[in-house]
């Protein structure tokens, strides 16, 4: 039986924010409204001192001088139990550094005023008994060089263009054994799953096929984990659109054994 820890999060307008876990990007983008129970944290999870930070970058004059209200919250779902925006146990967290506020918060609500040049950044700390990902998230930085990296990119996208499904899941076995793990699952199930999904998505096609000076690398994690996209910002692999809308697959990819893989 496994817990799901599920991160919510609101601001008021429409603004630039990135979200981490651990190091690890839960968003990088833009934010609008209310995010109620959606970003699911298993995977990204380390025993105790976990840290969730936002980062409003550059973001001063966006937002203006009266600030915007930053509320958030991790509830704990257990299995079988429905999740719903009432429902689920509050997760403690405490401000970071904790000389700012000592004290236990059951969420946050933190009124954020960053300045143009610095932008502004909130960090929280919580802990979690039940899932240990550090192996992957806290191990020493792998200083792959961007070279290297955009070619396993590139080897990524011609294992799709190739609809090469049993070499492709190859690079996903780590990424697929992680999630097993996250979600209280067997591993021959889930890899039946993506096994499922990377063949549909191979026979829809992509949408965009990148050369060498598209492939975008952005570090994570200290150094520890590759972020492999298309520029500006589009994940690497995405889909033609069909009946059910398009599939988006981010890559994160970091050295197991001396080679480089998905994990996330």
């Amino acid at each position: 039986m496994s817990d799901f820890y599920y991160l919510s999060y609101q601001v008021d307008r429409d603004y630039d924010l990135l979200v981490t876990l651990n190091g690890f990007p839960l968003l990088n983008g833009r934010a609008h409204g209310r995010i109620v129970n959606q970003a699911i944290l298993n995977e990204y999870l380390v025993v105790d001192r976990n840290q969730l930070c936002f980062v409003f970058p550059d973001a001063g004059d966006e937002i203006g001088g009266a600030g915007t209200l930053l509320t958030s919250q991790i509830k704990v779902f257990h299995h079988g139990q429905i999740v719903t925006p009432d429902g689920g146990t509050l997760v403690t967290l405490w401000r970071q550094p904790a000389s700012e506020q000592p004290g236990p918060l059951p969420n946050i609500r933190e009124i954020v005023r960053p300045s143009a040049r610095e932008g502004f950044r909130l960090c929280y700390r919580f802990d979690n008994r039940d899932y240990d990902f550090s192996a992957r998230l806290r191990a020493p930085a792998v200083g792959v060089p961007e070279a290297q990296l955009v070619d396993y990119a590139l080897h990524l996208v011609n294992l799709f263009l190739r609809g090469d499904v049993g070499a492709f899941l190859d690079e996903y076995a780590y990424k697929t054994a992680d999630l097993a793990v996250a979600y209280g699952r067997h591993t021959q199930e889930v890899q039946h799953e993506v096994y499922e999904l990377v063949s549909k998505a191979m026979r829809d096609g992509l949408a965009h096929t990148p050369a060498r000076e598209d492939i975008l690398v952005r570090s994570w994690c200290d150094g520890r984990i590759y972020e492999l996209a298309i520029k500006p910002g589009r994940s690497l692999i995405t889909t033609i659109a069909g009946d059910e809308g398009a599939m988006d697959v981010p890559i994160f990819v970091t050295l197991i054994e001396h080679r480089l893989r998905i994990i996330r």
